[in-house]
C-alpha cells in the first residue's frame, strides 16, 4: 500500500509496537493496587529533569546516543531508548527531527515516534500564509514584519516539515535581509523553517554576516560546519566559548577543537570547567596536541564532588580526574568496587577498568579495596605513565 493511506498504516503499525502491554487482571476479589509509572532506565543515561533546557536535552540525547554505540547488537522496538525518547516527543520534537539527523545510531527509535507525531499534528494553515507576501525592495522594518506575519500564521501548527511552504517564504529573505532570516531563528514558532532557510541559502556572500552572528545565535554553527567556514569563524567561536552563551551545541565545541589552534586551549579548557568536567567535551579536548587540561581538571572536581547534581556525574567527573592525579577521585572510584563487594552487586566494569587503569596493582579484583586501603598513604602519581604506584616500589 503506498500513498497517504499506506503511511498512516505505518504510522498505526508504529504506535501499536510503543503502546505498553496492557497489565494482567487481578484474579476476582482482589483489589488492583494503582498503577504506578515505570521509567524507562538506560545505562549511562541520566534523567530528563522537568522544564529542561536545550543544554539539558541536548545532553539527554547525546548519552542515549552513545548507550546505543555501546549496545553491541541490532537494537529491537522494545529497547528503553524508545520510551526515552517517546517521553520528549511532545514537547522536544524539533530536537528529535535534529537529532534524527544528528546521531543515525537512533534513527531505528526515531522513525515510527516522529512519523506519528507528525500524523497526528495539524500542518500548516496553507490560507493563511498565502496572504502573506513581501512587498519588492521592502526595507527592514517590512522584513521583519514579513517574518513576524509568518510567525503569527505557525502558531498552534503542530506539525513540521522541509516541504511546509514556511520554508520558501522565509528563503525569499536570504539575498537582501539575510540577517533579519537569521533573527528570525529566535522566534521559536519558525525556528525550524528559519534554520533550514539558512543552511539552504547560505553562500559565501553571506559568509561575514553569518559568522557575525554567531554569538548571539549559536544554532548557526552546523551551517558554518558544512560551508567549511570554521578556519575563519575562529574569533567568534573563541568569544562564544569564553562568554559562556546559554545555547552551546556539543558540535561548536568540536569545531573549536578540530582547529587544533593552541590560541583556542584557554577557551576550551574554561568550557570544561563550565561544564563541570562532562566527559563529551573531555573526550573532544584531552588529545590535543600540546593541550594542559590539568588545571580545569582540578577545577571541574572541585566543583562536583562538593555538590554533585546526581551520582552519574560524580563518577564520571572521578573517571577524568583519576588521570590526571586527583587521589580523592581515585578513593571514589575504589569505595564503589568496595561497596560492590559488600552489597554483592555486579561488578562496574567501566570503574575497575579505569581503576586498574590507573593504579600500579596487579592482584585480584577482590582484594583490591583493601590493598589499596592498607597501602594509600604511600600512592604517588606518574604524570607520564597516569598511574598511581606505590612510593619505594620497583616499577
Amino acid at each position: 500500500m503506498t500513498g497517504p493511506a499506506g503511511k498512516l498504516v505505518g504510522v498505526l503499525l508504529a504506535s501499536a509496537l510503543l503502546a505498553p502491554t496492557a497489565p494482567a487482571q487481578p484474579p476476582a476479589g482482589d483489589v488492583a493496587p494503582p498503577a504506578v509509572p515505570q521509567r524507562a532506565i538506560l545505562p549511562g543515561v541520566d534523567p530528563l529533569p522537568p522544564d529542561a533546557t536545550p543544554i539539558e536535552v541536548q545532553r539527554h540525547l547525546e548519552q542515549i546516543a552513545e548507550a546505543t554505540d555501546a549496545l553491541g547488537r541490532d537494537p529491537r522496538r522494545d529497547d528503553p531508548q524508545t520510551d526515552l525518547l517517546e517521553a520528549l516527543a511532545q514537547e522536544h520534537l524539533d530536537e528529535l527531527v535534529q537529532a534524527h539527523e544528528r546521531y543515525p545510531q537512533l534513527r531505528y527509535y526515531l522513525d515510527p515516534i516522529i512519523h506519528r507525531e507528525i500524523a497526528r499534528r495539524g500542518g500548516p494553515d496553507a490560507e493563511r500564509l498565502e496572504g502573506i507576501t513581501l512587498p519588492p525592495g521592502a526595507d527592514a522594518a517590512a522584513a521583519w514584519s514579513y517574518v513576524t506575519d509568518i510567525a503569527r500564521a505557525t502558531v498552534g501548527q503542530r506539525r513540521v516539515s522541509a516541504t511546509d511552504p514556511q520554508v520558501d517564504m522565509l528563503q525569499a529573505l536570504a539575498d537582501e535581509h539575510m540577517r533579519i532570516l537569521i533573527d528570525a531563528v529566535e522566534l521559536q514558532e519558525i525556528r525550524f523553517y528559519a534554520l533550514l532557510a539558512v543552511r539552504r541559502s547560505a553562500i559565501n556572500r553571506h559568509k561575514d554576516t553569518i559568522i557575525n552572528a554567531l554569538p548571539d545565535q549559536p544554532r548557526l554553527i552546523g551551517v558554518v560546519r558544512q560551508q567549511g567556514w570554521t578556519a575563519d569563524a575562529r574569533d567568534a567561536l573563541i568569544l562564544g566559548m569564553e562568554r559562556g552563551i546559554d545555547y552551546m551545541p556539543r558540535t561548536w565545541v568540536q569545531a573549536v577543537a578540530e582547529l587544533q589552534d593552541p590560541t583556542t586551549y584557554d577557551a576550551l579548557a574554561i568550557h570544561l570547567v563550565r561544564m563541570r568536567g562532562a566527559a563529551p567535551y573531555y573526550t573532544l579536548m584531552c588529545d590535543l596536541p600540546g593541550i594542559d587540561l590539568d588545571a580545569a581538571v582540578a577545577l571541574s572536581w572541585d566543583r562536583v564532588c562538593f555538590a554533585p547534581t546526581h551520582a552519574r556525574e560524580l563518577l564520571e567527573v572521578s573517571e577524568i580526574a583519576v588521570a590526571h592525579g586527583h587521589r580523592p577521585a581515585l578513593d571514589h572510584l575504589v569505595s564503589l568496587l568496595a561497596q560492590e563487594t559488600v552489597e554483592g552487586e555486579p561488578p562496574d566494569e567501566s570503574v575497575r577498568h579505569t581503576v586498574r587503569a590507573h593504579l600500579e596493582y596487579d592482584g585480584d579484583d577482590a582484594a583490591l579495596p583493601d590493598w589499596y586501603h592498607a597501602n594509600r598513604d604511600r600512592l604517588r602519581f606518574s604524570r607520564d605513565s597516569r598511574c598511581f604506584y606505590v612510593a619505594g616500589q620497583l616499577q
